[in-house]
């Protein structure tokens, strides 16, 4: 055991002290002043008055750190908000009265305050060489947007924008995939003039192949007697 002390945490966890600690923010110790833990009733005297002053100075030494109470802007105070010591994992919370307490060593810190429906706030706090430095937290309203918090509103409206954009672009594609299918399977839309000059080539066309193929017929067509030679079938027909 170095310098006559120890910490339970590093031989155990999860106790009912770190349980006060941690939850109810109650530090809680375990004080032992020798290998006898029921000592004689004729030996209690003697062993007050031998751990009296160190046990008497480790006391005050609990009233230590920072404390103080979280308000609002009215001054009612806040139940339940968290005081955080940055570069520190334990987090108090205000009790019934707005009341806080961390237990630090002298020094300069810097405090995050946060509760429900309220601005988080940033403090510096000086904890002095002699008992503990008193603060009074204020916090404003968080302004809400349509009952939502600014974070949690920008938040929602990116990805709002973001669907509504991805929407429109598969729009797009969509239309554009298939205006380039009708084309590409020769089904376009034509303008009235065009369309019946297309349509009158088509007549006169198939007009034409049509005479062509009679007189393509008729010329090799035989004379049932035999008699006529094939130019006169021709210039008959």
């Amino acid at each position: 055991m170095q310098s006559g002390s120890m910490q339970s945490g590093s031989m155990q966890s999860g106790s009912m002290q770190d349980y006060n600690y941690d939850s109810l923010n109650c530090l809680e110790l375990a004080v032992y002043i020798g290998c006898c833990h029921h000592p004689k009733n004729m030996q209690l005297q003697s062993i007050w008055h031998a751990h009296r002053k160190p046990l008497l100075a480790m006391i005050e030494q609990a009233h230590f750190g920072i404390q103080g109470s979280v308000k609002d802007h009215r001054g009612n105070n806040i139940i339940g908000a968290k005081v955080r010591v940055e570069g520190r994992q334990h987090v108090a919370k205000t009790s019934q009265q707005g009341f806080f307490h961390h237990l630090l060593l002298p020094g300069t810190y810097h405090i995050h305050v946060e509760a429900d429906s309220y601005q988080v706030t940033d403090v510096e706090v000086i904890v002095p060489n002699q008992g503990a430095g008193n603060i009074t937290v204020i916090l404003y309203k968080e302004r809400l947007f349509f009952g939502l918090s600014p974070s949690m509103f920008l938040m929602l409206f990116g990805v709002g924008l973001a669907v509504i954009m991805l929407f429109i672009l598969c729009l797009i594609r969509v239309c554009s995939d298939h205006k380039y299918g009708q084309r590409r399977k020769g089904f376009y839309r034509l303008d009235s003039d065009r369309m019946y000059q297309e349509e009158f080539a088509d007549r006169m066309a198939m007009k034409a192949f049509n005479s062509k193929q009679t007189l393509l017929s008729n010329g090799y067509h035989d004379n049932i007697s035999g008699s006529s030679s094939e130019e006169d079938v021709i210039f008959n027909t």
